[in-house]
C-alpha cells in the first residue's frame, strides 16, 4: 500500500500513555506494516534496525511499543487494525479491477447493429394493440462497414476518426505494411481518416501490387503531399504527360496553345488531391506555361 486511513480520534485515544519517543517508533513500524503488507520481524535486533534505534532509550522505546500494541503469530508481530484495513484495501482493489476490465471488455459491449436490433423492431412485429410498426430504416453504408471495421471504442478518437489503423482479413501483410506507414505519417500531421475514408482508401489501394503501393507512399511521404498518386507511380510515363500546355501551329505561324486538353489532363491527377495541393499544382503549372511562353518568344515566335 502506498497510503492509508488514518483516524486521528482513535489513535490519539490509544496513544496518549505514550512518550515522544515511542510515538515516534510506533508510526514507523506501521507504515512499515502497511507499505510491506507483512507482519513485523520477530528478531529485535531488526526491529530496531527498522527503526533505526541506536541508543538504549530509543530500542527501550520500540520494545515497549511492541508490547503494547502488536500480537505474536507465526508470520511475526502483527495487529489487528492494520490488518482489518490491509484487507479493506485489497477488497477494493479488487472490485476495482472487476469494474474497469468489465468497462473496458470489447466482449461485453454491443455493436452498432445490435443496439439497432434491441431498439429498433421489423415490419412484421406489432404493437402491444395490434398494429404494425413502421419499417425500421437501416443504413447500407454503415452496414457494410461494419463487417470490416469493428465498432471497438479504442479504435476511435472523440471526433469519431480512427485513432489506429484497421484491417479486414484479405489485405496482405505487404498493403498493411505500407498503409501502416502512411496511417502513422498522416497522424503526425495531426490528420486522420474517418472509418469510411479508411476503407475506401485500402480497397483502392489493393487494385496495385504491395511494392506499388510502398513506393507510392515513400513518394508521397518525400514530396509532403497529402494523398496516394498509386496509378501515376505505377504508370509514370503517362504521368508526365500533361504537365505543360501542348503547343498547336496556327496557319500564320503562331502558337494556339492546348489549354483545354491541358487542364483536363491536370484535373484527372488532382481530382483526389485537397484543395490547399490543388492550388499549389496550379501555380507550378502557371508558372510553367510562362517559362515555356518565355522560351518560344525568345525563338522568334510572338504569344
Amino acid at each position: 500500500m502506498h497510503t492509508y486511513t488514518r483516524h486521528l480520534g482513535d489513535y490519539a485515544k490509544d496513544t496518549r500513555q505514550l512518550s515522544l519517543t515511542e510515538h515516534g517508533a510506533y508510526n514507523v513500524l506501521m507504515d512499515w506494516c502497511y507499505s510491506t503488507e507483512r507482519a513485523l520481524p520477530t528478531d529485535e535486533k531488526m526491529l530496531f534496525r527498522l527503526c533505526a534505534a541506536f541508543t538504549k532509550e530509543e530500542q527501550q522505546a520500540v520494545l515497549s511499543v511492541i508490547d503494547q500494541f502488536f500480537q505474536e503469530s507465526s508470520a511475526g508481530w502483527v495487529q489487528k487494525r492494520i490488518e482489518r484495513e490491509l484487507i479493506k484495501a485489497h477488497e477494493k482493489r479488487g472490485k476495482a479491477k472487476d469494474a474497469a476490465l468489465s468497462r473496458w471488455n470489447a466482449d461485453a459491449m454491443p455493436t452498432h447493429n445490435e443496439r439497432n436490433a434491441d431498439a429498433m423492431p421489423t415490419h412484421s412485429e406489432p404493437h402491444a394493440d395490434g398494429m404494425p410498426r413502421a419499417r425500421a430504416l437501416r443504413n447500407p453504408v454503415s452496414l457494410s462497414l461494419s463487417l470490416s471495421i469493428p465498432p471497438n471504442p479504442r479504435e476511435r478518437g472523440k471526433s469519431g476518426k480512427l485513432t489506429r489503423p484497421v484491417f479486414s482479413e484479405d489485405v496482405s501483410e505487404g498493403h498493411q505494411e505500407a498503409l501502416n506507414r502512411w496511417f502513422k505519417y498522416k497522424r503526425e500531421q495531426r490528420k486522420s481518416y474517418t472509418p469510411s475514408g479508411w476503407e475506401a482508401l485500402v480497397r483502392q489501394q489493393l487494385a496495385f501490387p504491395a511494392e506499388i503501393v510502398a513506393k507510392s507512399v515513400n513518394a508521397s511521404m518525400a514530396s509532403n503531399w497529402q494523398g496516394l498518386f498509386t496509378d501515376k507511380v505505377q504508370n509514370p510515363v503517362n504521368s508526365s504527360q500533361g504537365f505543360s500546355p501542348q503547343k498547336k501551329e496556327k496557319g500564320g505561324g503562331e502558337p494556339d496553345w492546348n489549354w483545354r486538353g491541358f487542364a483536363a489532363d491536370r484535373l484527372e491527377m488532382s481530382i483526389t488531391v485537397s484543395w490547399d495541393v490543388l492550388l499549389e499544382r496550379m501555380q507550378e503549372m502557371i508558372l510553367q506555361a510562362w517559362d515555356a511562353a518565355d522560351a518560344d518568344t525568345k525563338g522568334g515566335y510572338t504569344v
